[in-house]
């Protein structure tokens, strides 16, 4: 109910925004067929979107002992295909015009991937086997 009518304070957390139940939803009604199929690419590049960002704070915000950042090969990876996707977005505005250097979120959550993984490298030398993010 909160995705359908959010108040205030909802309208800024991003679990009911960028969240896998949406992306979900998103490519269960494209597979419906009751979309127009010409939105296809941007509703299927959209829902991946989401997730990409879902599963980026995800790992960032681990809020459970059973999701502790532990520095796995599969977390490292994630972190640095992730930082290479961001590299590559181009915020276009109204006119095409190219202004993602006007934004700084994404050299913020470069910044903060390259932090997780120094820290966890950092830690690891030094005996500790993981990290609590949340």
């Amino acid at each position: 109910n909160d995705h359908i009518y959010p108040n205030n304070l909802n309208c800024m957390k991003v679990k009911l925004a960028a969240s896998r139940s949406v992306a979900t939803a998103m490519c269960c009604f494209y597979a419906s067929g009751k979309c127009d199929h010409t939105k296809a690419p941007t509703i299927l590049n959209t829902a991946a979107y989401f997730l990409f960002i879902n599963d980026l704070f995800d790992i960032h915000n681990n809020r459970t002992d059973h999701s502790i950042f532990t520095g796995s090969p599969e977390q490292m990876e994630f972190l640095n295909k992730a930082t290479k996707k961001l590299k590559e977005i181009q915020i276009l505005d109204s006119v095409k015009t190219d202004v993602t250097n006007t934004y700084s979120f994404i050299k913020g959550w470069c910044l903060n991937n390259a932090a997780l993984i120094g820290l966890s490298n950092f830690l690891k030398q030094n005996g500790f086997q993981s990290i609590k993010t949340s």
